[in-house]
């Protein structure tokens, strides 16, 4: 081997075990061979990995390889299709569908394991390849992990040919876990047989109220509790005259919770713009003091009338659930029992991971006869932000832009700057709290001003200015009496610290402001821009601690007070002097 072939190969195998690091195309002999070679099973997976992170472009050539009549082309068929059926699009890939159904008559066991278990994950439900499948376990004696694995794959892409065959699986005693395969297979398929169209109604009203948990952002709990205090009063307004008043009794639970007595239709809760999610804390029935485990706990639950209740109110169709475990992982052991004791002790409420309009989540971290229970509602279209035609790299958070214009709050007359207006987010969330004057933003980056600019017409606010420009030196025209923004953040400041930019930043606010005026934006230096703040004269008024996924940023209100008269800047001051 030449030198710089050497080199390339060692660069190749050193870099494998690096999670960000993806093979090309001229890489891949090498990979392969190594594949094929490597007796170390934690290494093999590393290399795998790797295959995976090429995407669909390796598998054509990745089968070429492995279609071959050698001995190393033999090693590394199986250890391939594992890589392969991990790859994204595989499942769409005809060559990668016809070289598993084709594995599937290889001599090598291994090699038909590893095609059964792919094809589980990839074939389609009554395809070619589940039929090849279903003949490959008729066609038995098998080794026991080859039966095992066709039953589980089997489970996943049968259809009632598969089914029958499954029922009719003789198991013999002591073969524990091909039983356990087999019963789940067909809780899967019949599963799958008896699936029908479900929807939520978020029309509809609960016969008496319910417990309702509203999440937001950690920090944001006050703002969220506001707006929903502001819901449990909107019985007054005309458009809700003759109904109960639709949320009662708003109280903040912990950390990005917030509860409430939900009275009216869940479509009134999306007036709520910095809540992120929500779902109904599930009472505890009298049943639950005797349940010995979480699967116990759970079935007393189902079997509760208020939990049947709550879920046909708002489910059309076949009301069905996953099941999600707050702590402790997935814990398949018990799901698959859950599943198994629902279909008889609540026929009504079917388990399905997979279209499912209910999430039930059980948290028995204090043990089963003290588990809470929450039913959280899944695929409800949410239709607070669907003026988002765009967005942009590090651009705000829907419901972070609408707690800041929240915080900010209105005046009349006001004239509005985002110094770094992104996709525009907070202008438009500003603009549908009330009348305003005029809408600036200004950016360095002109694809940002063209998501901005689709973004507000989506949202049809008409009066606004979009201007490319540098925030700190950018002279608006005419007076400002709001300056909202979410500033660039340490990670998404190209070069240097982000202190002197922010630094800036509010001394030009303080300069462009009319007195009064107010800045409304997240720090990430929040004692720094109090020590700065404080020295141009602005009042801090309101702030809050936020979770920024990974970082903390402060809300910071800051106001800009009135002068009083005969008051001169100081600018002004050193220069007459």
């Amino acid at each position: 081997m030449e030198p710089s072939s050497t080199a390339r190969r060692e660069r190749v195998l050193a870099a494998i075990n690096d999670p960000g690091f993806t093979p090309g195309l001229r890489d891949l002999p090498l990979v392969l061979d190594e594949l094929a070679r490597e007796p170390d099973a934690r290494r093999r997976r590393a290399i795998e990995r790797a295959l995976t992170r090429m995407g669909a472009l390796a598998i054509s050539p990745a089968l070429r390889a492995a279609g071959q009549d050698r001995d190393d082309a033999r090693r590394l068929r199986p250890r391939l299709i594992r890589a392969l059926a991990r790859t994204p699009g595989a499942d769409a890939h005809p060559e990668l569908l016809d070289f598993l159904r084709a594995s599937l008559v290889e001599p090598d066991h291994v090699t038909r394991r590893a095609a059964a278990v792919a094809l589980g994950k990839l074939a389609a439900p009554d395809s070619r390849e589940a039929d090849a499948l279903l003949q490959l376990a008729r066609a038995g004696p098998h080794p026991p992990e080859l039966l095992r694995a066709c039953v589980e794959a089997l489970g996943k892409c049968g259809g009632e040919e598969a089914l029958t065959w499954l029922r009719g699986l003789d198991v013999a005693t002591g073969e524990h876990e091909l039983a356990r395969l087999r019963q789940q297979a067909i809780v899967r398929l019949e599963r799958t047989r008896r699936r029908a169209p479900a929807r939520l109604d978020d029309a509809a009203s609960p016969g008496a109220p319910v417990e309702l948990i509203a999440r937001c952002r950690v920090g944001l709990e006050p703002i969220l509790h506001e707006e929903l205090a502001e819901l449990a009063e909107l019985a007054e307004l005309a458009e809700l005259a003759g109904r109960d008043r639709p949320i009662d009794a708003p109280t903040i639970l912990g950390p990005g919770r917030v509860g409430a007595r939900l009275r009216g239709p869940l479509r009134d809760i999306w007036r709520a713009r910095t809540m992120t999610s929500f779902g109904f804390a599930l009472p505890s029935p009298a049943a639950l003091a005797s349940a010995e485990t979480a699967v116990d706990a759970t079935l007393a639950l189902l079997a509760a009338p208020e939990t049947r209740a709550l879920v046909e109110t708002w489910t059309k169709g076949q009301a069905r659930f996953r099941v999600a475990w707050a702590r402790g992982g997935p814990r398949r052991a018990e799901t698959w029992a859950l599943a198994a004791a629902v279909a008889r002790v609540a026929p009504w409420f079917r388990n399905d991971p997979t279209e499912s309009p209910w999430e039930l989540v059980v948290d028995d971290e204090r043990g089963p006869q003290r588990a809470r229970f929450e039913l959280r509602p899944r695929g409800l279209p949410d239709p607070r932000f669907r003026y988002r035609a765009g967005d942009v790299p590090a651009a705000s958070h829907p419901t972070i832009a609408a707690a800041l214009a929240r915080v900010s709050g209105v005046a009349p007359g006001d004239r509005v700057w985002d110094p770094f207006v992104g996709s525009g987010l907070e202008l438009i969330e500003r603009a549908r709290l009330g009348p305003v004057d005029a809408l600036i933003g200004t950016d360095l980056d002109a694809r940002a001003l063209d998501v901005a600019r689709a973004n507000l017409e989506a949202a049809g606010v008409s009066a606004f200015t979009l201007v490319r420009a540098d925030a700190r030196r950018y002279c608006p025209q005419g007076p400002i009496t709001s300056i909202l923004c979410n500033p660039p953040m340490g990670r998404r400041v190209a070069r240097g610290d982000v202190g002197p930019l922010l630094d800036e930043l509010l001394t030009r606010a303080a300069a462009v402001l009319q007195r009064p005026g107010r800045l409304t934006w997240l720090s990430p230096l929040p004692e720094r821009a109090r020590r700065v703040a404080a020295r141009l004269g602005l009042v801090l008024e309101r702030a809050l601690p936020v979770d920024m996924g990974g970082f903390t940023v402060e809300l910071q209100r800051w106001g800009a007070p009135a002068r009083r008269p005969g008051h001169r800047s100081g600018r002004r001051r050193r220069a007459s002097s």
